[in-house]
């Protein structure tokens, strides 16, 4: 993991495995707006499949690692540093990708208020695929906004719904590398998410 902040903000290295469930939905040449892009895993998983993606990210760190993908992609790849508050497309996207950003807003009316905007710029059937923490977990103080139980699928309750889950990062059908066994093993599943892939109808 990639750390880019006294706060304890990290980004992982590797796609997310939520991109398993999202592929088989994407359009040819769609162009995916990756919200909170950090390091770029899931942008560049992206961009090795040949969609255009814009990458949205904050942080000047994650930025200049961004900007180095960005050298092997430059007709694929658009970087806009902003958050998911002060971002303003000037368009609206087939795909809007967030994850594990959306806890990071002031409170809870801001988070819904996020999801709003996110699915305000996708364009008519286009799909979002958003994952955040869910409430009563020994989290950071700085996660502000906090799923709980069946709230993100009631946020997408007028779209098509795909996928959904409300569970642990690790689990014994999903184990990233071999040093997750032991950590399996010892009960350590990480903290639970919920986690929706829905389009517009």
């Amino acid at each position: 993991m990639a750390d880019y902040s006294k706060k304890g903000h990290y980004y992982i290295e590797e796609p997310r495995f939520e991109l398993k469930h999202l592929m088989p939905l994407l359009p040819n040449n769609a162009h995916i707006l990756d919200m909170g892009a950090g390091n770029g895993n899931n942008t560049k998983f992206f961009l090795e499949r040949g969609y255009k993606v814009t990458a949205v990210e904050p942080n000047p760190a994650a930025i200049k690692i961004l900007e180095a993908l960005q050298e092997d992609y430059p007709e694929q790849l658009h970087i806009v540093e902003a958050s998911v508050a002060t971002f303003k497309p000037k368009q609206k996207f087939d795909v809007v990708v967030c994850c594990m950003v959306v806890h990071f807003m002031n409170d809870h009316t801001a988070g819904a208020s996020a999801i709003r905007n996110i699915q305000s710029w996708t364009r008519p059937k286009g799909i979002n695929l958003l994952t955040g923490y869910m409430i009563g977990q020994p989290l950071s103080k700085d996660y502000s906004f906090l799923f709980e139980p069946t709230e993100l699928s009631q946020l997408y309750a007028d779209w098509k719904t795909h996928w959904y889950q409300e569970s642990f990062r690790l689990t014994w059908n999903r184990i990233y590398n071999l040093t997750d066994v032991p950590r399996l093993l010892l009960g350590k599943r990480g903290f639970k998410a919920a986690r929706i892939i829905a389009q517009q109808v």
